[in-house]
């Protein structure tokens, strides 16, 4: 059971709500707070307008409302509730209801009471409505949260709850959350097989060593997993004077997408907390109460720290390709320029200089057409970080006039993350046929790795043959490298 509203909502939390259905219930206090700031709105809103609550909303704010208020707000409701495109996955409608309820539970919304343990309810059953792509533009998920509040029961939303209801970026934050946690998986495996594809290019560990990585602390804690592997681990090629910037850069590469999204859960924990709501109710309950409308819900820094994630993921997928193309040379610096007949059979344990780490007759291809799979995939990658922050749009008549596109970027980001895993796993399979072809002799801490993580299960057959399961495999296999020893007690991968 997961207490929402204590001011505290990780995304490994939001995860296990959204993806292993844990149930949620209000912490001790919430519903105080909530009434509160709710008696407040009440009284305010007989002394001044509140924006859809005592007016229309969008191009009708300076309407009042004349009509029954309950009928307004079943207005509000039915007229916003209109979504278009394939249904988002339930679990990102449950993490959309689970940002929501956190957000209400801060107690500046102004909604009644009875709206959160229905919420609540409605989240544990796990009986939502469907909700199409298409409906929101980084200015609030309002038509979203409208077809959340048709699917409460009749009677608990009481005058004036539509707005407050409705005026959230949650299902953007409920999505983003998911993709940062699945970012973060990714990076604590990519930080592995960049290390595996190293000991299998006999890298240097210069590269790599603590007082030669920079400032930043992505890469400082990246060559903090990668330096040990190298150190102590023999066999292989002899070791260059420095390597190729697939393996000298790799920390650096590795570790822009590692800062890069340690901000981007930095950015989605500020939003959930904030309660940004839109009248906002402040200072509840004191003589300083007071109803606010403003502009701090837009979801710019959002979008911001979405694209620079996606940016920072396909520069780190660049350097996965560029070692992919290292592994797959007879002499990473010389290229594949050599006679067949200086090739060695690679079954006889001499050193390895076959192109594509193939084995068998001289026009094996070996995993040529690996490069291929990693290639499209990259080119995905690369389409997705076009930043979503560079469009905008007027609607609202006028009223809205820069909308942020965070919803996009969430779906570019979580569309990457999916194509990464690919190129993630071409890479893996490409690293442990070096290991294996190369007969590198591990260190302590690679010997360690290779133990825990089961990478040596991928198939040994080394023939020309359909590699697609052992893609397969190798996606598996990347859930295994991200709790990796090297990752324990370190936040910035989970």
């Amino acid at each position: 059971m997961i207490e929402l509203g204590t001011g505290v909502l990780t995304g490994a939390q939001v995860g296990r709500i959204a993806r292993d259905r844990e149930s949620v219930a209000l912490a001790d206090g919430v519903l105080d707070r909530v009434a509160v700031a709710h008696r407040e709105v009440l009284r305010l809103a007989g002394e001044r307008a509140v924006y859809g609550r005592t007016t229309g909303v969008g191009s009708t704010l300076t309407v009042p409302v004349e009509d029954d208020p309950l009928r307004h707000q079943h207005r509000l409701l039915a007229s916003h509730a209109a979504t278009g495109g394939p249904a988002h996955p339930p679990e990102v409608v449950r993490a959309m209801l689970a940002v929501r309820i956190e957000q209400l539970a801060v107690g500046a919304s102004g909604v009644s009471p009875p709206v959160l343990p229905a919420l609540v309810d409605l989240l544990n059953s796990d009986e939502l409505p469907s909700i199409g792509r298409f409906t929101s533009l980084g200015t609030g998920d309002i038509g979203a949260l409208a077809r959340i509040g048709l699917a409460l029961p009749a009677g608990v939303l009481g005058p004036g709850d539509a707005m407050p209801l409705m005026s959230s970026n949650a299902l953007t934050l409920g999505a983003a959350a998911l993709a940062g946690l699945d970012l973060d998986r990714l990076l604590a495996a990519a930080v592995a097989v960049a290390g595996l594809s190293a000991a299998g290019l006999h890298a240097s560990p210069e590269a790599f060593d603590p007082g030669a990585v920079g400032p930043f602390p992505g890469p400082r804690q990246v060559a903090a997993v990668i330096f040990p592997l190298l150190v102590g681990t023999t066999g292989g090629p002899e070791r260059r004077v420095q390597d190729p910037y697939g393996l000298r850069t790799a920390a650096q590469t590795l570790g822009l997408a590692v800062d890069a999204a340690g901000e981007l859960r930095a950015v989605i924990a500020a939003l959930v907390g904030a309660g940004l709501e839109n009248p906002a109710v402040l200072d509840a309950g004191t003589p300083r109460a007071r109803v606010v409308h403003h502009g701090a819900f837009h979801a710019l820094h959002l979008t911001a720290a979405l694209d620079g994630a996606a940016a920072a993921l396909a520069r780190a997928a660049a350097g996965s390709v560029n070692r992919l193309d290292m592994l797959c040379r007879p002499d990473p610096l010389v290229g594949a320029t050599e006679n067949p007949e200086h090739w060695a059979d690679w079954e006889s344990g001499g050193p390895v200089t076959r192109p594509y780490l193939a084995a068998g007759p001289a026009t094996s291809s070996g995993l040529m057409g690996l490069e291929y799979v990693a290639g499209a995939a990259l080119g995905e990658i690369r389409a997705a970080a076009v930043p979503a922050g560079l469009q905008t749009l007027e609607v609202g008549l006028g009223v809205e006039q820069d909308a942020g596109f965070a919803p996009l970027a969430a779906r570019q980001l979580a569309e990457s993350v999916r194509a990464a895993r690919v190129v993630l796993a071409v890479e893996l399979v490409a690293a442990v046929r070096a290991l294996r072809l190369r007969a590198v002799r591990p260190g302590v801490a690679l010997a360690a790795l290779l133990d825990s993580s089961g990478v040596f299960a991928l198939p040994t057959g080394m023939q020309d043959r359909d590699l697609t399961g052992d893609l397969a495999l190798a996606e598996d296999l990347l859930g295994t490298l991200a709790g990796h020893p090297f990752a324990d007690g370190r936040p910035e991968y989970r």
